[in-house]
């Protein structure tokens, strides 16, 4: 089976000082280390976001991810993300975040390998010794590609608070370009609200002295409605009779008009019925009269 795994995996493990693990198809288990120690993980170098001369003479790691066959060494999968980032390599957020995805995928490529790594040692006779082996080359394995995983996070960590400060600095700098021109804006409207009050209080002042200077004059002006209204009162009571009596005199002819109109009828009336009797009277006459004979005409 084929897997991706992080860059450069394919380097050789004979440039690793960590142990290496032979199992003969015995029930022992052999450890043999090219070197009498193993060699301490790297520590991780703090660096700026900035290039500076160490970061000019560290190489930037190369992008390629190359395909490792399925059960190669996690001794030289770990060698060889810290061959790719060495300390103090990471100078973007870029190569930090590919570093961070080579380490996640180291990662997981050592625990399934040392799962398989475990699972086989149950069938041997030094299963415990077997075991440890296999767990300490996962433990040293992980403790390897560490440092390039703080390396990674940190970077990115001082870059956000680099960033941040830097927007800060840009907002202080920006306010206090501002600041004369607020304040003026501000002092500009204090005085415009003081002139408004100040002209509130002088309309005020000059409302309350004109009701003084006319004071006066709205008395007269109530004392003449007044008499107006009492003199409208007493030319009503004087007018009262002879209105009285004009529509007394009014009613007078109404009915006197009523009267003649009911008389002409009455008279109208009897007029009609004379005609009618006489007409009747005729009419009979005409119908109890002997017919008159009819002479023939001589030839």
């Amino acid at each position: 089976m084929l897997i991706t795994a992080p860059a450069i995996y394919a380097q050789s493990a004979a440039t690793s000082n960590e142990p290496t693990v032979t199992q003969s198809g015995t029930s022992s288990t052999t450890v043999e280390k090219k070197n009498d120690d193993v060699a301490a993980p790297p520590t991780a170098v703090a660096v700026t976001p900035t290039v500076s001369d160490e970061s000019a003479s560290t190489p930037e790691p190369t992008k390629s991810a190359p395909v490792v066959e399925d059960g190669r060494d996690i001794s030289d999968i770990a060698n060889a993300v810290v061959t790719h980032y060495p300390a103090g390599s990471i100078h973007s957020v870029e190569t930090a975040d590919q570093a961070l995805a080579e380490v996640s995928s180291a990662k997981s490529y050592i625990e399934a390998q040392s799962f398989d790594e475990q699972r086989v040692c149950y069938s041997k006779f030094f299963t415990n010794n077997c075991l440890d082996v296999a767990k300490t080359k996962r433990r040293l394995a992980l403790k390897k590609v560490r440092p390039v995983e703080v390396e990674a996070n940190a970077f990115k960590r001082r870059t956000t608070a680099d960033d941040r400060d830097k927007a800060l600095a840009a907002q202080n700098t920006q306010e206090a370009i501002d600041a004369p021109k607020k304040a003026q804006e501000a002092k500009d409207k204090a005085e415009s609200n003081v002139k408004q009050l100040q002209d509130m209080q002088q309309k005020d002042k000059e409302v309350i002295a004109n009701t003084k200077l006319h004071a006066g004059d709205a008395d007269k002006r109530v004392a003449d409605q007044a008499a107006k209204v009492r003199a409208q009162q007493q030319s009503d009571a004087a007018k009262a009779p002879q209105r009285a009596a004009n529509v007394a005199a009014y009613n007078k002819k109404a009915q006197d008009a009523a009267a003649r109109q009911r008389e002409v009828a009455q008279k109208k009336a009897e007029k009609e019925r004379d005609l009618a009797a006489k007409k009747a009277a005729a009419d009979a006459a005409a119908a109890s009269a002997p017919a008159t004979p009819v002479v023939p005409a001589k030839p």
